[in-house]
């Protein structure tokens, strides 16, 4: 099981990555897998620390299929499925075990929505897959979202953490200017089905103003799109204004 507020289950398929993101400065994972190398239970399988590994052990010894009870399953927590050092024939060995199991819900993050639209170009998603992409700042939301919604996924989510500075993710990307539909809309929002938020944690965390997280709870709440905040920078206290988790509609028939 995992300590992730917004899941329940970590499948871990590749493990290591390199930086791509200002994000990436203080990765929670490479200090981990450090300890994990360094640790004699589990030293087999991060033998390489941080290096980009595919473990395809992990269809046989972590098989979903042996978990009877629906779950939330979060796809590489330790790496990115989409860094180029993954063979595709690797991803669709990974998407054969998504469709075998329909019972589970699959949570994909990536820092490479490029990668990510290029292999789903040539394959479709499976239903049970819900596909998102990590921003952290608003540059990385204006070069990331854009194709993540050109992705056809059952749901489409966006993490913003750690949150570097304010993020509006109402804007029209190709004019950089708010559409609205007939409702009164912002368009790009309500294609997102999920936003998550958090701060950065470990002990070089770099601060989050609770304001910037707000106003992003704003901006769904408008849209009518889940907000999900995870947690304040180091760990600090969660203002009791930001105390929301909600879900994309399904979700929560998980029991998270």
């Amino acid at each position: 099981m995992t300590k992730i507020e917004w899941t329940q289950k970590t499948w871990n398929v590749v493990s290591g990555c390199t930086k791509c993101s200002p994000g990436c400065e203080n990765c929670y994972a490479e200090v981990m897998a450090r300890r994990l190398q360094a640790n004699p239970k589990t030293r087999e399988k991060y033998w390489r620390g941080f290096d980009v590994m595919e473990h395809w052990d992990s269809f046989t010894v972590e098989m979903p299929r042996r978990w009877k009870k629906p779950r939330m399953v979060f796809v590489c927590s330790m790496g990115d499925l989409f860094h180029p050092m993954v063979d595709n024939s690797f991803i669709t060995r990974v998407m054969g075990i998504v469709r075998q199991t329909p019972h589970h819900t699959y949570q994909i993050l990536t820092k490479r929505p490029h990668i990510m639209r290029n292999y789903f170009a040539h394959h479709s998603p499976p239903d049970n897959v819900w596909l998102g992409v990590t921003v952290c700042n608003q540059a990385e939301a204006d070069e990331k979202i854009p194709v993540l919604l050109g992705i056809p996924a059952t749901v489409r989510f966006v993490s913003v953490e750690p949150m570097l500075e304010p993020v509006d993710l109402r804007l029209d990307w190709r004019n950089d200017t708010a559409r609205w539909d007939s409702v009164g809309r912002e368009l790009p929002l309500r294609r997102i089905s999920w936003v998550i938020c958090g701060g950065e944690t470990g002990a070089n965390a770099r601060p989050m103003n609770p304001d910037w997280a707000r106003s992003l709870r704003d901006q769904c709440k408008v849209c009518d799109v889940p907000f999900f905040f995870k947690q304040m920078a180091k760990r600090q206290p969660i203002p009791d204004d930001l105390l929301i988790r909600e879900f994309p509609k399904g979700g929560t028939e998980h029991e998270i």
